[in-house]
């Protein structure tokens, strides 16, 4: 990067002063437990990365970012017509999906547990049961998540 050679994450335990201030804040924002590593390559630049991060907050902290995850997986299942390939990592349809059945799939022992073939039956079911009604999202985006403020 502009002869500053290829950047190197900073792991979480060797965050120091605004780097760790920004992981915490990421966090407690995200709600999870560990900070992904796109934000720790991003860190090694000193300066830039809290104001990026002070940057994206506000966009983190409203409905439309946390439900943007399961609107895309909406879109996907109903128009797959309109998506060729789809990304989203850790996003819930909180509406209508089946929470409980999503819990246990999430849950690293279900691989240990359930053969393949169970696991894609019980998801296949799951799909049917979290897109059986679909709710409009209009005049949600933007809005602070309701009932949790802001952290």
């Amino acid at each position: 990067m502009f002869g500053m050679g290829k950047p190197r994450p900073v792991d979480e335990y060797e965050a120091r002063g605004e780097t760790e201030r920004v992981y915490h804040a990421i966090r407690q924002t995200l709600r999870v437990t560990g900070v992904n590593l796109n934000f720790r390559t991003w860190a090694f630049f000193e300066r830039f990365f809290p104001v990026m991060w002070d940057a994206i907050r506000p966009n983190a902290e409203t409905r439309a970012f946390e439900e943007a995850g399961g609107v895309a997986l909406r879109l996907a299942t109903l128009h797959p017509d309109r998506v060729r390939r789809l990304c989203v990592m850790n996003a819930v349809c909180y509406d209508s999906w089946p929470i409980e059945l999503m819990l246990q799939f999430g849950h690293s022992s279900v691989y240990r547990k359930a053969s393949a073939s169970t696991a894609m039956a019980g998801m296949k079911q799951a799909l049917k049961q979290g897109f059986a009604s679909t709710p409009s999202f209009a005049g949600a985006g933007g809005q602070p998540r309701s009932g949790r403020g802001r952290r």
